[in-house]
């Protein structure tokens, strides 16, 4: 993690005269980040984050039992689906909700609504404002969760503004 962290800060510092903020410097590296969209639209209360993250655990850890490539940033081992309260941005800026997302291997992918992200935990954390209301599940409790509560989440999270 402390390596992705000082390799994003050295591209910054590097082209600081190109990028003006660390999201523009996101947003031109990683073209899948559309931070032009405002979060209203982007993490809409009707999103798919929680069928995302757990329908990635799904496919791309359990299903490693049927003999499927080793996902390509960290073993399956350590891979977790988190479910948190967030801060939203734009248009609903301080606005606190719940979204989800996968880590593995210091790395945060969230596919939702369409995204294709990866980032580096601590700096996906600063951006979402991700505080202390976190839930973090094991392959194998996202799958009980999944059957015993027959839907996606959030199971035990529970947001400052109910959503």
């Amino acid at each position: 993690m402390r390596d992705n962290t000082y390799e994003l800060s050295r591209l910054i510092m590097a082209n600081k005269e190109q990028y003006k903020t660390v999201r523009e410097f996101i947003k031109t590296s990683l073209n899948e980040i559309s931070l032009e969209t405002p979060a209203d639209e982007q993490y809409a209360t009707d999103g798919n984050c929680y069928e995302s993250a757990a329908s990635y655990i799904m496919d791309n850890v359990l299903m490693k039992r049927f003999g499927q490539p080793e996902e390509p940033h960290g073993s399956t081992s350590d891979t977790v689906l988190v479910h948190a309260e967030v801060t939203g941005q734009g248009h609903i800026e301080g606005l606190k909700y719940g979204h989800a997302w996968v880590e593995v291997g210091g790395i945060v992918i969230d596919n939702s609504n369409g995204n294709n992200i990866k980032l580096p935990i601590d700096v996906y954390y600063r951006l979402g404002q991700v505080g202390s209301n976190i839930y973090k599940y094991t392959p194998e409790e996202t799958r009980r969760w999944i059957l015993d509560s027959e839907t996606y989440g959030p199971w035990e999270l529970e947001t400052e503004s109910g959503y």
